[in-house]
């Protein structure tokens, strides 16, 4: 199979600088060792570069094993769904290769291509795999409040799944803008493509999620010690400074960030010491009481907080 990885980046540390360790670790192994991996993989980053004078939607350059996505888009958070649906496009109509799987993920993810490799022939394609699963929380969205979104750290998707995203997305493109058609979500693109499943799917969207064990190393040092390096596909490398607790999803720089790449590196590492034999996507689902909780109103404390999770998003869109 023929795979696509596509990195949402900027031109600006700290994604510059992440991306460019993410070349010298995943990529370089990938491309040192093709021999040892089943699928094919391409690798691809997508960022905004405003050029007021071009009609051009984007323009393509290749660079060492890395494509290079050049948006001419405004460059922001709030414009992170434009961009997303803009990469998609090129995927879809001007790219050689059509891909039986994406997998988008962020400039702080490190992928275990060797994971990936063993497992991706046996995904869904009606299924969107994640790192993690959040909830749509602002109060004054009656419509989707409690509905549940898959976090945009790392998507797995296959080719047809991109495709119907991107059909329906194109109806949010700009809404934040939009006098008479926002809605009250956040203007970003993981809870935008929420929100696409949702069309998608209708009421049992949430069948068509599934979270993978991942791991998460926030701290302020190089070590990944921690990490279980062949149950997990994703490790989310963003580096907290210390008085923080929450990393969210802020690409200001700091010192703490030039950790990152010292992770991949460590990762990297560590990867290649494993053994994959016999490893199952199976293996990789974590049971629902491990999973990372959304947010919920627990009402009866005697029914597990997981119990009521599936149970609320069941049954709030048939009501």
């Amino acid at each position: 199979m023929n795979i696509g990885i596509l990195i949402m980046s900027t031109m600006f540390d700290p994604a510059k600088r992440n991306v460019e360790s993410f070349k010298n670790t995943v990529i370089k192994d990938y491309l040192d060792n093709k021999n040892e991996f089943k699928n094919e993989y391409h690798f691809y980053e997508y960022y905004s570069c405003k050029e007021v004078e071009s009609s051009e939607p984007y323009s393509v350059y290749e660079n060492k094993g890395l494509t290079s996505i050049s948006l001419n888009e405004d460059e922001g958070v709030y414009r992170t769904f434009e961009k997303t649906i803009e990469s998609f496009d090129y995927l879809i109509d001007d790219c050689s290769t059509k891909y039986d799987f994406i997998v988008r993920i962020n400039i702080s993810t490190f992928i275990n291509l060797r994971v990936l490799d063993r497992v991706i022939n046996d995904m869904k394609k009606d299924v969107v795999y994640c790192n993690a699963i959040n909830t749509h929380v602002n109060a004054s969205s009656e419509e989707y409040l409690n509905d549940i979104y898959p976090r945009g750290d790392m998507m797995i998707m296959s080719y047809e799944l991109m495709r119907a995203i991107r059909k329906v997305g194109l109806k949010y493109m700009y809404c934040d803008m939009d006098l008479n058609h926002r809605i009250c979500v956040e203007h970003v693109d993981d809870c935008l493509i929420g929100i696409c499943l949702i069309d998608i799917f209708g009421d049992e969207y949430y069948t068509h999620m599934q979270m993978l064990k991942y791991n998460f190393i926030p701290q302020p040092s190089g070590d990944v010690s921690s990490a279980d390096m062949t149950n997990c596909i994703g490790s989310r490398v963003k580096t907290i400074p210390p008085t923080e607790k929450y990393s969210g999803y802020s690409w200001d720089d700091n010192e703490y960030r030039k950790f990152d790449c010292e992770k991949f590196e460590n990762l990297i590492l560590e990867a290649k010491k494993c053994f994959y034999s016999g490893i199952l996507l199976e293996n990789l689902i974590p049971d629902r009481k491990e999973q990372r909780p959304a947010c919920i109103v627990q009402i009866d404390p005697r029914c597990p907080v997981e119990d009521v999770l599936w149970k609320v998003i069941k049954h709030k869109r048939q009501s």
